[in-house]
């Protein structure tokens, strides 16, 4: 966990804003990848939205 603030502030890192970041790969505490495909999935985005605000709503 020494390394996690170094990613979220470092310099090095900053052009990462907003990409997702896999923490179960790569050597040490992980990498900056593509998501799982649903994640673009702008259907399933919407659903998962409907169905949340669904949910708080109760």
């Amino acid at each position: 966990m020494k390394k996690l603030p170094k990613y979220c502030i470092g310099e090095e890192y900053s052009k990462h804003s907003g990409d997702y970041f896999d923490n179960d790969k790569g050597e040490e505490i992980g990498i900056f990848g593509k998501a799982h495909e649903d994640a673009y999935n702008t259907y399933k985005i919407e659903s998962l939205l409907e169905t949340t605000k669904g949910i708080l709503n109760k």
